[in-house]
């Protein structure tokens, strides 16, 4: 994951120098975040956000990865003002989907022409994937597969979050975030650290082979 602060941060040597950083500790994909801004956890207008590159500017960052030698993954993020995306919940569902999945199509034909690894078409967006909203995930995740022709996921949030999800059937890979700690208290103690991600782990491999599907940790 390299993010960048300034709209013409993907044309910047300061980008590049760290595509190739990335590379040279042994990175061999970069997942790069259109960011979609909205102004409420409730607000279904999308925005762009002037501290990020531009919503034309994938291209851009796509020349970067490639110069770099290395492969891409798209990854658009929604974050509500002053929060995260887990708790956004629009107040006009239609509006959203109807927007999102233009904005979403527009950077899977991007994905396409620059021939991306894998486009996960949404993340963290609890209070919007579950069971009623399943038709409209799947109508995009097919769309998406056959604008880029890439592996398409969807990262749910941790493991509670990816048990609501009912469309897994459509990804081709399941995405999991895992950000909540492994210990009550910091250790550096690997015994304790490896002890501890065996139940979760174990539960990972659970909800694979429930889908028939590979798994990732996203982030």
């Amino acid at each position: 994951h390299v993010w960048t602060y300034a709209r013409d941060g993907y044309t910047s040597d300061a980008y590049a120098e760290t595509l190739q950083r990335a590379k040279e500790d042994g990175a061999t994909a970069i997942i790069l975040h259109p960011f979609i801004r909205v102004s409420s956890e409730t607000s279904s207008e999308l925005l762009e956000d002037e501290d990020q590159p531009g919503w034309d500017a994938l291209a851009d960052a796509f020349d970067a990865v490639e110069a770099a030698g290395l492969e891409a993954i798209v990854q658009p993020v929604v974050e509500p003002e002053g929060s995260y995306a887990g708790v956004y919940e629009p107040d006009d569902l239609d509006a959203f989907f109807a927007a999102y999945s233009e904005q979403v199509r527009a950077w899977a034909d991007v994905a396409g022409e620059h021939g991306a690894a894998g486009f996960v078409v949404g993340s963290y967006l609890s209070n919007i994937d579950g069971e009623g909203d399943a038709e409209r995930w799947t109508g995009l995740i097919e769309e998406v597969r056959d604008r880029c022709s890439c592996l398409v996921s969807y990262e749910a949030e941790e493991l509670d979050g990816a048990g609501d999800v009912q469309f897994w059937p459509a990804v081709d890979v399941i995405g999991v975030s895992s950000l909540e700690p492994l210990v009550d208290e910091p250790t550096n103690d690997p015994a304790s650290l490896a002890a501890a991600w065996e139940e979760r782990k174990a539960a990972l491999r659970e909800l694979s082979e429930q889908h028939g599907k590979p798994l990732w940790i996203v982030d």
